[in-house]
């Protein structure tokens, strides 16, 4: 049983509000403990460094088009392309913007004057060779460029052409794709032995009784796992089965194995056109053995590199002779999704900017790029999809049919097509978690004044808390058009009456 004191005298300026500053008699009320609530379901940790700048690198054996491929997409000639290996010595890095159809949508909406669409940032690294995991061919160095992004595009070869050398004397995609990933394994189980090395010799005469020698002896454990996937089931790291615990000892490591891959399979112009090549049935299948649910994407880098001059009208008068349309939009949003990124969306007059984040954010550290003050004095907000501002055109028609009111700042923030859209210089907001691509694309953002965002602000002008019946009464007030600023003026008028009666300041509590 817990007992609570309620206060019972009203203030005679303000009947419906209970004052929180003078109380002259209390009801002893006995109340049954609410059920406990069941455990929620642990949320699964994410492999990878944390944070929302994340790069992926353009990865594979040397002459088969990343340097092309990495310049049709920035639309740059950063990439040092040349018909010789090792024409890329130093990885060279651009932003590459998200197609997104919503973006474009809330800019035709808003008409704003400044348009921030999200970007994908992107390396060209130098080509990988067999024995790049011992050194050969700058392979270290090269090895050191994959360790420093966050995803990977391994570019493979899959065309015929005379006049365009290969490394290895012919074309054959299933062996590049080996030697790759040999590579890439062979590196990581190098640097996991020298690392388990390490804290074996560390942890002689570890105990069972203090934590932090129980830590060290999960962290060998886990190490000692990795290094099993490795070695003996000749897995990548990111295909194991990992708790969240051992994720964070994976994302200290930093390996080479756990970063995610998308294949992209370089075709002829021809090949891509007609949608028909011998290797690509051989390609799938490797990668459904070895990786599987690894995204597979064919593409052309000549196609490419003829559509990447062009206008936006050249470019569709181009794909409709030819047949086919370009890769480069499906391309980036598959690399933005394999980082786990998602956006959302601020919009007005003066600006739309789509907002980059990790899947499973939730809104307050969402909202830190923009302000600091966000996750201190996030309280919450108001929300609408996308799909109800398109279908009714206005935020005020919006509120009049769906609006939703949320308010946990535990809640995360829907992830890639639910986005936030708070308007410019709102302090507070709030959203849900996000599903995947392919869902309803949604939008969330403030539009009145939030009840909850005054409250706030109307605790801090009086620097103390208010109780809830305070808080329930306030809400109901401001959401029937009374304006917060007069309500603080009374609540401050209040407290001036209660100290001067004697009771006690806020500061005195």
């Amino acid at each position: 049983m817990i007992f609570w004191l309620c206060p019972i005298q009203r203030s005679s300026h303000f009947p419906r509000l209970a004052s929180p500053f003078s109380v002259s008699a209390t009801l002893l009320v006995k109340k049954r403990m609410p059920p406990k609530k069941a455990p929620a379901p642990e949320k699964k940790a994410i492999l990878g460094r944390p944070g929302n700048n994340l790069k992926i690198g353009i990865v594979g054996l040397p002459n088969v088009g990343k340097s092309s491929f990495f310049n049709a997409l920035s639309k740059t000639d950063l990439g040092k392309a040349a018909n010789f290996p090792y024409a890329t010595i130093n990885p060279e890095e651009a932003r590459i913007p998200v197609p997104d159809a919503r973006f474009i949508w809330l800019c035709e909406l808003y008409k704003p004057a400044s348009q921030v669409p999200a970007f994908l940032t992107c390396i060209d690294i130098a080509g990988l060779t067999a024995g790049a995991s011992t050194g050969a061919g700058l392979g270290n160095a090269f090895l050191s460029h994959v360790r420093a992004v966050d995803g990977i595009f391994q570019v493979v070869r899959a065309f015929d052409d005379a006049e365009v050398t290969h490394v290895e004397g012919d074309v054959d995609p299933i062996r590049d794709m080996e030697i790759i990933s040999t590579e890439l394994r062979l590196k990581d189980i190098e640097w996991v032995e020298k690392h388990l090395d390490g804290l074996k010799k560390t942890g002689r005469g570890l105990s069972n009784t203090s934590l932090a020698d129980k830590a060290k002896k999960e962290e060998i454990a886990t190490v000692e796992k990795i290094h099993k996937i490795l070695t003996e089931d000749n897995k990548d790291v990111r295909k194991g089965d990992w708790t969240n615990k051992e994720i964070e000892i994976v994302n200290s490591l930093t390996l080479l194995t756990a970063k995610p891959i998308t294949y992209l399979v370089n075709l002829s112009e021809k090949d891509y056109i007609r949608k028909k090549n011998k290797w690509l049935p051989k390609i799938k299948a490797w990668i459904d053995e070895n990786n599987p649910g690894d995204p597979l994407i064919p593409f052309s880098v000549a196609l490419e590199e003829r559509l990447a001059p062009l206008s936006d009208e050249e470019k569709k008068e181009e794909e409709k002779a030819a047949g086919a349309t370009s890769a480069l939009g499906k391309i980036t949003q598959a690399g933005y999704s394999s980082l786990d990124l998602i956006r959302y969306f601020t919009c007005g007059p003066d600006e739309v900017r789509a907002w980059t984040i990790r899947k499973g954010t939730k809104a307050p550290q969402a909202l830190m790029p923009r302000s600091s003050d966000f996750e201190n004095k996030f309280v919450c907000g108001e929300i609408m999809t996308y799909d109800d501002l398109k279908e009714y055109g206005s935020e005020s028609a919006v509120k009049a049919h769906r609006l939703e009111n949320c308010g946990s700042k535990e809640n995360h923030t829907k992830g890639l097509n639910d986005s936030i859209m708070p308007r410019r210089n709102r302090r507070v907001l709030f959203g849900h978690s996000f599903t995947g691509p392919g869902s309803n694309h949604h939008v969330i953002f403030t539009t009145t004044p939030n009840p909850w965002a005054a409250l706030y602000d109307i605790s801090q002008l009086l620097n103390t808390g208010l109780d809830r019946e305070t808080l329930a009464t306030c809400v109901s007030m401001i959401e029937n058009g009374v304006n917060p600023e007069a309500l603080a003026t009374v609540l401050k008028e209040l407290r001036r009456e209660a100290v001067g009666l004697g009771a006690r300041s806020p500061t005195e509590r």
